[in-house]
């Protein structure tokens, strides 16, 4: 039985590391930001651990099913054109624009 749970959660931290590995890919040049360095030194520390069950003391009380039973993805990129953003646009406003699409500056 111990095997059986096990894999389970060695399924789950691959599912993690191939989030991981995806979310780099979209990172458009910003490896180098601090968040991504704090995000790789988290992901480190998962590759180094196991999952704790309610066999390790700690846990003994503290079920972590509900977070992992969630089929976790990545939102899709999104592309946003000029007329889409038309209507949000204050006409003969000589400014500098940001966009963020879903807290993602683009």
């Amino acid at each position: 039985m111990p095997t059986v749970v096990q894999d389970r959660y060695t399924d789950v931290k691959a599912r993690f590391q191939q989030l991981f590995e995806a979310q780099q890919i979209q990172l458009n040049g910003q490896a180098s930001h601090p968040y991504h360095q704090f995000r790789q030194e988290a992901m480190k520390r998962i590759e180094g651990m196991d999952f704790p069950t309610r066999r390790d003391e700690e846990w003994k009380y503290t079920s972590v099913n509900r977070l992992l039973q969630p089929a976790y993805q990545l939102e899709p990129t999104a592309e946003v054109t000029e007329a889409q953003l038309k209507p949000f646009l204050i006409e003969g406003l000589d400014a500098i624009r940001l966009v963020f699409i879903n807290g993602a500056f683009r």
